[in-house]
């Protein structure tokens, strides 16, 4: 699924046997109009979360410098943090500062977990899966040189190098956290002010003013 910035997220099931991917074949609401109108849908970070009865839902986490900003849409009025703290579920939230991960406890307290320190920066992504088959998903981090996988069962943290190092580029327009709010905003407007094809005629007619100051200003 491609979480979109109209606050609707775009599902590929695969049609009706599960087997034909290649299209959306379902979209799904998950912004309101006052969320939309508040700050563009791609601001807001979105997960697949449980209710109660442990039917899923997306959620989203309301980004930093609006009313509710670092707190979830949906679920409980804690604050998660603005800009530092990126959901995966209802539970679990990898930090970009101090190498942290932080879990909402049964009390509603966010807590940091041992082991700490071992999560890394914006350079490691999070994948969160069971890798040890308790039926638990486990902490877990994918890294320049390796993954970093907190096992469940035993709270042991296991290291797996990486053969190759493979770079990654996402399209678009993105907010995946760990910065400001605000200052991306300011970046995207500053980028929109002036279009590339501007750019490159602006720098035509300086070349050609140049060339013909040069070509015939001295005759």
């Amino acid at each position: 699924g491609i979480a979109r910035s109209d606050g609707i997220l775009s599902i590929d099931h695969g049609g009706p046997l599960q087997e034909n991917y290649g299209s959306f074949d379902a979209n799904t609401r998950y912004l309101t109009d006052q969320q939309l109108a508040d700050v563009p849908g791609w601001a807001y970070l979105p997960f697949l979360d449980y209710n109660s009865s442990k039917q899923a839902f997306i959620n989203c986490k309301t980004p930093d410098g609006i009313p509710n900003g670092g707190k979830l849409c949906s679920g409980p009025p804690v604050f998660i943090g603005g800009n530092n703290k990126i959901p995966l579920n209802g539970e679990n939230f990898k930090s970009y500062a101090g190498n942290a991960w932080y879990i909402l406890d049964s009390q509603q307290h966010l807590i940091e977990p041992e082991p700490k320190g071992i999560y890394g920066s914006v350079d490691c992504s999070p994948f969160m899966a069971d890798y040890d088959g308790d039926g638990i998903d486990d902490r877990a981090v994918q890294c320049k040189e390796e993954y970093r996988i907190v096992l469940s069962s035993t709270n042991q943290v296991k290291a797996i190098l990486l053969r190759s190092e493979t770079n990654f580029s996402l399209p678009g327009k993105i907010y995946v956290g760990g910065q400001n709010y605000g200052i991306v905003q300011s970046y995207i407007v500053r980028r929109m002010q002036v279009p590339y094809h501007l750019i490159a005629i602006l720098l035509r007619c300086s070349f050609w003013q140049a060339f013909f100051s040069w070509q015939y200003g001295s005759n």
